[in-house]
């Protein structure tokens, strides 16, 4: 991997729950002062994408979607445990600090949509797998291949795509190896600084102590089926690319990124025995 022109975008797909905001916020602080597009907030129209100035555009996009209107951009994404991550996104939409008043997305969501974010505030992560309510279902089946993948879900070329898309990025990371990734990244865009994000910006999960039956962990784990088979591939192909650049990676105690903790891997761990 190189640096490309100073004229190339670059696209980051921000998947949810995978370290994104404060990759985001980690990219849009070194870029350029007007080169970085707005935010996106559900119109693929706003943010910019035919105008040759902006050279980074960040946001929870699918790539089938982006491809379309920048074929030539530079993509980067970010993929998580699919376990790990579906606790972060439920924890996520429990909390009525990450919806505020002011948030964004309100404008752009119906009061239907509204309400159900509402109700993930009273429940806990066993009813919120098991309520079976397809606005819930929708943050947890399979997203990382749903954003990656060209393909429609249920087609036999749903995971294949979202592999391919993984071997034609410039650079995507894991987030169990965090550090590695930043070093690698930094590696692919040298004039990037060395990742030094104040706490603030990297919108830290709260500690939440996670009860779910047999029940849920059997449901979670159809609906994480076949993310669970592109994360898989994905930390094999990263080693591979470690492998190729003789990268010296960080020894396992260094590689937690700054939002987690060790209750993360606790509940992978207690997972990982029915899923």
């Amino acid at each position: 991997m190189h640096l490309p022109k100073g004229s190339d975008q670059f696209v980051f797909l921000h998947i949810p729950k995978t370290a994104g905001t404060a990759f985001t916020n980690y990219l849009r602080r070194q870029w350029p002062s007007g080169k970085v597009a707005q935010i996106f907030v559900g119109d693929y129209d706003a943010i910019g994408t035919s105008n040759p100035n902006l050279t980074l555009f960040c946001g929870h996009m699918t790539h089938s979607e982006m491809r379309k209107r920048l074929p030539s951009a530079h993509y980067i994404t970010f993929l998580r445990d699919p376990l790990a991550r579906a606790f972060s996104q439920f924890k996520s939409w429990s909390d009525p600090k990450n919806f505020p008043a002011d948030d964004p997305w309100r404008a752009v969501m119906t009061a239907e949509q509204i309400a159900e974010i509402e109700l993930a505030q009273t429940l806990s992560f066993d009813e919120f797998i098991l309520a079976e309510r397809p606005t819930f279902d929708a943050q947890l089946n399979n997203v990382q291949t749903l954003t990656l993948s060209n393909a429609a879900p249920g087609t036999p070329e749903f995971l294949p795509s979202a592999k391919e898309t993984l071997n034609s990025t410039l650079f995507f990371g894991i987030v169990e190896m965090f550090n590695d990734s930043i070093a690698m990244l930094r590696k692919a865009i040298p004039h990037l600084d060395a990742y030094d994000l104040p706490a603030e910006l990297e919108n830290r999960g709260r500690n939440l102590r996670m009860e779910i039956s047999s029940a849920a962990r059997s449901r979670l784990k159809d609906l994480i089926a076949v993310d669970r088979q592109l994360y898989e591939y994905a930390v094999e192909l990263f080693r591979q690319r470690q492998r190729s650049q003789s990268f010296s990676a960080y020894p396992p105690s260094r590689q937690r990124w700054p939002g987690n903790s060790t209750q993360a891997e606790e509940i992978v761990a207690t997972l990982r025995q029915v899923v």
